[in-house]
């Protein structure tokens, strides 16, 4: 089971191989870690999720929070305050 902690709330989804390809569809940009972006994304709103090797952003955090919650197995309180 992998997890996406943001803003107070862990989303839990059981099939990693799933998880990285909704990551990849939904991102606005990707790149490896360590390497700098193709494409620079100007939005103070962007979220990153770093998964598997790979840098997945979003331009905006309250879209991704509504994807991840419709879309997770499992949603609940972040206990460790992440």
């Amino acid at each position: 089971m992998s997890e996406i902690c943001l803003n107070g709330l862990c989303y839990r989804f059981n099939d990693d191989f799933n998880l990285f390809e909704f990551l990849d569809a939904h991102a606005d940009c990707t790149y490896e870690e360590g390497h700098k972006p193709v494409v620079e994304i100007n939005n103070s709103h962007i979220q990153e999720i770093h998964y598997m090797g790979i840098v997945f952003q979003f331009a905006d955090g309250f879209s991704l929070m509504a994807l991840l919650d419709e879309n997770a197995d499992e949603v609940s309180e972040n206990k460790s305050g992440d």
